[in-house]
C-alpha cells in the first residue's frame, strides 16, 4: 500500500502495492511518493496517554480531566467523556460573573472555556422596605450595565449582581425616608438600607423619630422646624421644587420675630388656613389661638431668620411642599 500526492491538483491517489525496491517509481515533479508503514505491534489502552483509548489500533482522546477545579466554587456532575456536560455552581454569597454555567468534554480531551470561569462575591437581591418601594436599579453584570425604573424587575430575572450596582428607594403614604436613599453593592454587601416613617409618628423624643430626618414636636414626629414635607419626593426638604401643597408643619409655641406678613386677621384657624391656601405667595402663618389672631407670611424661614418660642396657644404653620 502506498501514496501518490500531486501537489499542484491536491489530488491524493491509492496504490494497492508499494514500490518494492524503488523498481517502478518515476520522476513526476509535481508528486510525492510515500509507503505506508506498518508496525506488527498494535496499540492497547494501557498504552495509550491519559485519557485516550485504543480504537481500531490507534489511540484516540474519548475522555476529559475529572479534576476539574474552579475557584470559589464546585463542578457537579461525574461524566467526563467527550460529549459529557457538567455544571459549575459558586459558593454562597458568589455568582459566576465570567464563563458559561454548563460546560462540555470536547473532542480534544478538554473542557471549554474553563479558563473564563470565575466565581466572584455578590451581592444578593436587594430587600424591599417597609412603605417604601425601589424607583431605580442599575445592576453591574459580566455583561455590562443594565438598567430598570423600577423593582418589579426583580421578580422576574436571575440576576448576576456586581459590586458598585445601585438601588434607588423612595418612601409611599407619605412617610419620610431617613438615611441615604441609595444603596450601593460592595464587596458582596448592600450598604445601609434606608428607612420610611411617618412624620406624624406618635413619639415622645427625638430618638423615635430617627433622626436627623425629623424631630419629635408636640407627640409627634415632624419636619425639622426649618424644613416641610414634600409630596412628591417624599421626604423633609428645605424648599419646594414642585409648588406648595395644603398642608402645615405644626410648630408650637413658636413665632415669628421681625418677620414680614402680607396679611391680617381675627379669624378661625381653620378660616386662616383656608387662606394662606388660597394664595400662592403664603408660606406660612403665626396663629394665637386665645386672640384668633392670623398672621399670613410669604417667606420660608431659614437658618438666620428668627424663629422664636412664644407663649402657649401661639404656633407656626410652615406649608408643606408638593
Amino acid at each position: 500500500m502506498s501514496v501518490n500526492y500531486n501537489r499542484k491538483f491536491l489530488s491524493c491517489e491509492l496504490n494497492s502495492e508499494s514500490s518494492g525496491n524503488g523498481d517502478t517509481l518515476v520522476k513526476a515533479p509535481d508528486y510525492v511518493y510515500q509507503d505506508k508503514e506498518f508496525t506488527s505491534e498494535t496499540c492497547t489502552t494501557d498504552k495509550c496517554p491519559t485519557g485516550d483509548t485504543c480504537i481500531e489500533d490507534s489511540c484516540k482522546v474519548t475522555q476529559c480531566d475529572a479534576e476539574l477545579k474552579v475557584k470559589n466554587g464546585i463542578v457537579r456532575g461525574n461524566m467526563f467523556d467527550v460529549g459529557a456536560q457538567r455544571v459549575v455552581e459558586c459558593m454562597p454569597g458568589y455568582g459566576l460573573v465570567s464563563g458559561h454555567r454548563i460546560i462540555k468534554c470536547t473532542k480534544k480531551g478538554s473542557w471549554e472555556n474553563t479558563t473564563e470561569l470565575r466565581c466572584e462575591k455578590v451581592c444578593p437581591l436587594p430587600q424591599q422596605i417597609d412603605y417604601g418601594e425601589i424607583v431605580h436599579l442599575k445592576i453591574m453584570t459580566s455583561n455590562g450595565t443594565m438598567e430598570y425604573n423600577d423593582g418589579t424587575v426583580l421578580n422576574k430575572t436571575e440576576l448576576v449582581i456586581m459590586n458598585d450596582s445601585e438601588v434607588q428607594y423612595r418612601c409611599i403614604e407619605e412617610k419620610v425616608i431617613v438615611n441615604d436613599s441609595l444603596v450601593r453593592c460592595l464587596d458582596g454587601q448592600w450598604s445601609t438600607y434606608p428607612i420610611c416613617i411617618s412624620y406624624h409618628t406618635p413619639c415622645n423624643d427625638d430618638a423615635v423619630c430617627f433622626e436627623p430626618g425629623v424631630w419629635c414636636n408636640n407627640g409627634q414626629c415632624r419636619c425639622k422646624k426649618l424644613e416641610q414635607y414634600s409630596y412628591i419626593e417624599r421626604a423633609c426638604v428645605s424648599e419646594c421644587k414642585y409648588g406648595l401643597a395644603s398642608t402645615f408643619q405644626e410648630n408650637e409655641r413658636r413665632s415669628v420675630t421681625n418677620g414680614d406678613f402680607e396679611y391680617q386677621a381675627f379669624v378661625g384657624l381653620e378660616k386662616c388656613r383656608s387662606i394662606c391656601v388660597s394664595k400662592t405667595a403664603c408660606k406660612g402663618f403665626v396663629y394665637q389661638t386665645i386672640s384668633h389672631q392670623c398672621e399670613l407670611h410669604k417667606k420660608f424661614y431659614v437658618n438666620g431668620d428668627a424663629l422664636s418660642m412664644a407663649f402657649p396657644g401661639i404656633s407656626y404653620y410652615r406649608r408643606n411642599c408638593l
